[in-house]
Order: structure tokens, then sequence, then C-alpha cells
């Protein structure tokens, strides 16, 4: 199990759908709904904030995108 870093999946999921399309997603929303939210979007602004999300996830945690990308 990996070390809790400065985000959970929610947060940084979170984070990532607001600076991408400037809009603020209820605190009460699900992981799940983040991602219909995000597979929602125009493909380019999709791509981006998976991006983040997985910026915000490295954070406090440098072996999360070595991790991920073994998946």
């Amino acid at each position: 199990m990996m070390a809790k870093g400065k985000y959970t999946r929610k947060e940084a999921g979170i984070k990532a759908y607001s600076e991408v399309t400037g809009e603020e997603l209820p605190p009460r929303v699900t992981v799940a709904e983040i991602r219909e939210y995000s597979n929602a979007l125009p493909e380019d602004q999709r791509k981006r904030c998976h991006e983040l999300s997985l910026h915000y996830m490295s954070l406090g945690r440098p072996e999360y995108l070595e991790h991920y990308s073994n998946r």
C-alpha cells in the first residue's frame, strides 16, 4: 500500500476538473461521478483532466506515477 499523498483520489479529481473546466463540483461527489463528469468532456479536456488528476495524486507520493504506469 502506498503512503498517503497530499490529495486523495477524490480531491485530486475535483481539483483537476475545476482547473480544466472552471466549474466547482459539489463536495459530496463520488469518484465514480467525477469520472462520469470527466468522461463527458471533449477529448482534449478529458485528457488534461486525467493528467492533472494523476499529477495531484503523485504529490507526496513520488512512486505513484511509476506504479500507475505499471498497471
